[in-house]
């Protein structure tokens, strides 16, 4: 994990979820929990995941057959999608429909007590994501570029 940049950045949290530890998607916290802060005035929710983990085989497998369990972890992310208007596709310019999508993070709930840990590195050293295309502010094949070449 690392910091987040401000409490918009589109990545989830590490957290304390109902006394275990979990990472809560971006899109499932409130505008007022994405801004809540410390009495420093620094980011309260502030451990961004990267989504990087090391697990073993064996619990990964065992996870992965427990499909009962796995079925209620989907998230629901409102997003743009493409449609087809019978002669080309269509990208919207504003989200207009659902996805579900199932993350490999979801396995932490299941960690026994003291078998998770969380390592917080330098994003500058570690982090180089791509979700914008080139010409936007942060997060471009180029930013990331420039961030590992760096």
């Amino acid at each position: 994990m690392c910091e987040k940049r401000s409490p918009d950045e589109k990545v989830g949290v590490v957290c304390k979820k109902n006394g275990k530890y979990d990472i809560v998607e971006y899109s499932e916290l409130s505008q007022e929990e994405a801004n809540k802060t410390d009495d420093d005035g620094s980011i309260y929710f502030n451990l961004g995941s990267i989504l990087i983990f090391m697990l073993s085989s064996k619990k990964l497998l065992k996870l992965c057959q427990d499909t009962a369990s796995l079925n209620k972890l989907y998230h629901k992310a409102f997003k743009k999608i493409e449609q087809w208007n019978g002669e080309a596709a269509v990208k919207p310019d504003t989200e207009n429909g659902y996805k579900f999508e199932l993350f490999l993070h979801n396995f932490l709930p299941f960690c026994d007590q003291g078998k998770f840990g969380a390592l917080k590195v330098l994003r500058e050293d570690e982090f180089a994501p791509v979700k914008n295309k080139d010409g936007e502010k942060t997060d471009t094949p180029t930013t990331a570029r420039e961030l590992m070449l760096a």
